[in-house]
């Protein structure tokens, strides 16, 4: 599920919102420090990486201009300190707010700078700067691992699992996910966000954290239309585009291996089309392990490998295009790009990272990267090679 904003922010995202500014609150402990106030910030980005084998997705970087010292920490339980403090991260722009996040903090470099007195033996705070990074609460999830092997619960499903190794630690949410029974010799081992997202394969799901800090499983489906657009002509959001093709990333073959521990099952699945196996690209194999017990089940990972992983994916889009709070990681867009003979085409894929950063006036550019399938490509480039002919 999309972010929601609001129309009358999605109509100025086209123009140049002098108004619109980042904000980043201090929280320790459930409460507000800085007396509730943003924190003084000069410089920020944020980042999220939805790779295939990302367990950490979002990550905050920013330096606090503090002009009194008052928030450079010192103890471990302070606002800028590592010891549970959290930066909220929001976008504003006239009465809008749109939450990005909560990020705990993991590292904190204060230098501040000091007067010595007339005596010469007094020292006077004149301020400092403080670099802080942070990541999602994901964090909580990574750090909090099994402490002996555990085994799901007699009747346990894809929901009711995550909920309960979620319970106490973040809030989750489930968005258009089919639940489903987990295989009984299925044996969680150690990394408890692992095994999260094993369980949100199982369902044919990812997972994101949303702008407020809850823990979102959500469907990986194709959606009959993109969530948002991404235009090129003036008045809307696209700066530029860019395409790449890498061969590191075209599998046509895949091989899933069960996760029986009385026999093994192994079964394979092969593309078909201009980059199956048969043609000039010849065989590349894509080895994955299943969470499945059964023929069928391992077969249909092998084949959701393809689809996922595999040629579906041959072309990445680098674009770069005004700030835009509603696009998160997973989210399908239209990529309306120029495509020979002075013509446009769109190409529709799934945003699989993204980056936000600014200063304390203004934003840079947003850039993104779009995954798209074999499809989407193979589309425009009938279309282009048609043109020049």
């Amino acid at each position: 599920m999309a972010r929601e904003i609001s129309e009358t922010l999605q109509d100025a995202l086209g123009g140049s919102m002098p108004d619109a500014r980042m904000t980043f609150h201090a929280w320790y402990d459930g409460e507000a420090m800085n007396e509730g106030e943003p924190l003084p910030v000069s410089s920020w980005s944020l980042n999220w990486d939805g790779g295939a084998d990302t367990l950490m997705q979002g990550e905050l970087s920013l330096t606090v201009a503090d002009s009194t010292g008052e928030l450079a920490p010192w103890g471990f339980d302070e606002a800028l300190a590592v010891g549970g403090a959290e930066i909220q991260a929001r976008f504003e722009h006239a009465d809008d707010v749109v939450e990005l996040g909560w990020f705990r903090n993991q590292t904190s470099s204060p230098n501040e700078q000091w007067t010595v007195g007339r005596d010469g033996l007094s020292f006077n705070s004149v301020g400092a700067s403080v670099p802080v990074s942070g990541n999602e609460r994901t964090q909580l999830l990574i750090n909090d691992a099994f402490r002996s092997p555990e085994s799901p619960r007699p009747g346990g499903t894809v929901v009711s699992e995550i909920r309960r190794l979620c319970a106490g630690i973040v809030a989750v949410v489930f968005t258009g996910v089919t639940d489903r029974s987990i295989p009984l010799d299925m044996t969680y081992r150690e990394d408890r966000m692992a095994t999260i997202a094993d369980l949100a394969k199982l369902a044919g799901a990812g997972f994101r954290m949303t702008g407020d800090g809850a823990l979102e499983i959500y469907k990986l489906v194709r959606p009959l239309s993109a969530q948002w657009e991404i235009l090129p002509w003036a008045g809307n959001i696209l700066i530029n585009v860019a395409r790449e093709q890498s061969a590191d990333r075209i599998y046509n073959s895949a091989v899933a291996t069960g996760n029986n521990a009385g026999f093994e099952i192994r079964e394979y699945a092969d593309a078909e089309g201009v980059l199956g196996p048969e043609g000039p690209m010849g065989r590349k194999t894509l080895f994955v392990q299943s969470m499945e017990t059964t023929r069928d089940g391992v077969l249909a990972d092998a084949r959701a490998a393809i689809t996922k992983t595999g040629v579906e994916t041959t072309t990445q889009l680098k674009v770069t295009c005004l700030p835009h709070p509603g696009m998160q990681i997973g989210d399908w867009v239209q990529v309306v790009s120029p495509a020979g003979a002075g013509t446009v085409q769109g190409l529709k894929g799934r945003i699989v990272s993204m980056g936000l950063s600014g200063n304390a006036e203004s934003f840079d550019a947003m850039a993104l990267t779009v995954e798209c399938d074999t499809a989407e490509v193979q589309r425009i480039a009938q279309i282009v090679r048609s043109s020049r002919e």
